[in-house]
């Protein structure tokens, strides 16, 4: 074989192991894609229903049928809203605290100083908590908050939250409306939204 053939040889082994090494990067790429994507469905799929079954435990009262509602709040569900911060709070009778009834305090937030996280504050007290305690979670009872996705992977976008009044002789009761909207954190542009309707058990 001429020095020619060999290097026409050796070039078409190039050009043959070049393209397969390309398919196999693309295809790597491809279901690593793909994986990426699933994750962000499912754990978004599975932190809204998380929380959409916490919150029907907002206003629990016991057996003689009164709802907890959070101190100053008209509705079970206290919603605060402003250009750093929304969250929804609420509280339900969970036990017993020595002698006194028990009752958890729930935050779900998002924020100015955490805008990539959702996080749900919880604390068990024998009371329930006020309007202000709940906007100032943090202040008042320590910094008991966990963040609800890894955010090395997944970053929130928004959390939104709609009350609609339903008209009704008796107290008043609000259907809440929960979005939420995630993203991978190596691929923000791209995004999941997940909805959910709560129609409170308790008014």
């Amino acid at each position: 074989m001429s020095l020619v053939e060999c290097l026409v040889s050796v070039a078409m082994s190039m050009m043959v192991i070049t393209s397969v090494i390309s398919l196999l990067l693309h295809n790597a790429r491809v279901a690593n894609t793909s994986m990426q994507r699933r994750l962000l469905s499912h754990n978004t799929h599975s932190v809204a229903q998380m929380i959409k079954h916490d919150l029907y435990r907002a206003g629990y009262g016991g057996v003689h049928g009164r709802s907890i509602k959070v101190s100053g709040s008209e509705y079970v569900f206290f919603i605060y809203q402003d250009v750093n911060t929304i969250l929804i709070a609420y509280a339900y009778l969970s036990g017993e605290l020595g002698t006194e009834s028990a009752y958890t305090n729930v935050v779900y937030q998002q924020d100015s100083q955490y805008k990539d996280m959702l996080r749900v504050c919880e604390t068990k007290l024998p009371r329930v908590m006020s309007t202000f305690e709940a906007a100032n979670f943090s202040t008042h009872f320590g910094n008991t908050c966990n963040t609800l996705f890894d955010s090395k992977q997944i970053i929130v976008k928004a959390f939104e939250i709609d009350r609609i009044v339903l008209p009704l002789d008796s107290p008043s009761i609000a259907i809440l409306n929960v979005n939420i909207i995630t993203a991978l954190t190596v691929w923000p542009e791209k995004t999941m939204s997940v909805s959910f309707t709560i129609n409170p058990r308790n008014p």
